[in-house]
């Protein structure tokens, strides 16, 4: 049996749109998944219609932003009820303070002599949960970068120019 725990959809930062990353994976010959979106379970209830149609296993994922003094951690979640109130609540807060960050890193990015725009990033996002990785296809479709690793490394990455802490909850209050 081939399980596979962490992965990512278009619902945040990865490649595949929910439906099309389960066909990967069923046809990766794994029988037992999890969808581990940044911050976010709505790729769920699509992951499971098709992981039932295909005969697959799903756990619930997430992974969720923390940070810890100054160092952002990411805590994997799995098994859990993925219409819990308390869980609602927070990604909703997470998800925005998503949006809210955008504006500050576009603003940061002009002031780098970059001309990119918030709708500009969210064109590169899609329905996704907007965060760096978006921003960074943003401007390699603007032809300021090579691509995304030439973004971060220039303006995007921790300790680069653009780049704007994302407001996160502590390791303690995310595994609450």
């Amino acid at each position: 049996m081939l399980c596979d725990l962490h992965m990512h959809s278009t619902v945040s930062d990865g490649s595949l749109p929910v439906e099309e990353l389960v066909s990967a994976v069923h046809m990766a010959g794994v029988s037992v998944f999890a969808l581990t979106d940044h911050d976010s379970v709505d790729g769920l209830p699509a992951a499971r219609r098709q992981a039932a149609r295909l005969g697959l296993s799903l756990v619930n994922g997430v992974e969720l932003s923390t940070r810890h003094e100054n160092m952002e951690l990411h805590i994997l979640g799995y098994g859990f009820d993925a219409e819990h109130p308390l869980l609602t609540e927070k990604l909703i807060g997470q998800k925005a303070a998503r949006h809210s960050r955008l504006p500050a890193l576009v603003a940061k990015l002009n002031q780098l002599g970059l001309a990119i725009t918030v709708e500009d990033v969210y064109r590169a996002a899609g329905d996704s949960n907007p965060g760096r990785p978006h921003v960074a296809r943003a401007l390699v479709a603007l032809g300021h970068v090579r691509d995304t690793d030439d973004a971060f490394r220039r303006y995007l990455g921790d300790a680069a120019p653009a780049n704007v802490r994302k407001n996160v909850p502590s390791p303690a209050d995310a595994i609450e």
